[in-house]
């Protein structure tokens, strides 16, 4: 799996000198999950990784991956040339559900999944967003490593 943070970034957090994120409750950071290691970009992530890897454990889905493919999208030349879902979803019939994690969607974000719908659209994405979230926040008492 390929870290997506610079080699720059990844000394500063190993040195403890990481910036802090202009978003208050943001904590990015290593956390392995479900025996898998990997740095995810906020709390959300982080319990949306719980939830998916409780959801595999009783038999809901049948696994999870974060950030595991890039989407190109071919003939761009500037602006959004790729991106990048937060999870995927192996479902039990089967099929794959790509899930981005979304509590703020600024101008980028929509252009990405305007033109994932416009390049892949038999690819199904989720948007987590407020709403998603405090959903599943409701069952933080199951999930087991829920972070607060």
């Amino acid at each position: 799996m390929i870290e997506h943070i610079s080699a720059a970034q990844y000394r500063a957090m190993i040195a403890g000198k990481q910036k802090p994120h202009h978003f208050a409750n943001v904590q990015k950071g290593f956390h392995t999950i479900g025996g898998q290691k990997h740095y995810f970009q906020s709390k959300w992530e982080v319990n949306v990784a719980h939830w998916l890897e409780w959801m595999k454990c009783n038999g809901t889905i049948l696994g999870w991956a974060y950030e595991p493919k890039c989407f190109w999208f071919e003939g761009i030349r500037r602006g959004v040339t790729s991106y990048t879902p937060d999870f995927r979803v192996d479902e039990t019939d089967g099929t794959q559900t790509f899930i981005e994690v979304k509590g703020y969607m600024d101008p980028k974000s929509r252009t990405k999944l305007k033109r994932m719908a416009k390049y892949f659209p038999d690819v199904k994405v989720d948007v987590f967003d407020t709403a998603v979230y405090k959903g599943i926040k409701n069952m933080a008492g199951c999930i087991p490593g829920w972070i607060e």
